[in-house]
């Protein structure tokens, strides 16, 4: 019993430390305990959870975008055109 008490208590110390250290607190938010356990950082472009979820946000558009890209990809093709210069400069237009 007193070991089970000193197992949990250790849990709720080390919860504690986590939650009291903003900079802990982000990375534990981003990346989990492994991202605290591996010694992850919070780098000087990237100090705010702001400005890391902006990323997240802008990597998750952008992989929807390329998902699209892969469904429902640009049309390619040739289009052949006469055009006469003349004609265009006598006020013909393109198509007349």
């Amino acid at each position: 019993m007193k070991e089970t008490a000193t197992e949990n208590f250790q849990r709720i110390f080390e919860a504690y430390k986590i939650l009291s250290d903003e900079n802990k607190r982000q990375i534990y938010d981003i990346y989990g305990m492994e991202g605290l356990n591996f010694g992850l950082e919070l780098g000087p472009k990237l100090n705010k959870l702001e400005k890391i979820k902006e990323q997240l946000e802008k990597l998750r558009r952008m992989e929807e975008q390329k998902e699209m890209s892969a469904h429902f990809p640009l049309p390619t093709g040739t289009i052949l055109a006469n055009l006469s210069l003349p004609q265009y400069l006598n006020g013909d237009g393109i198509m007349g």
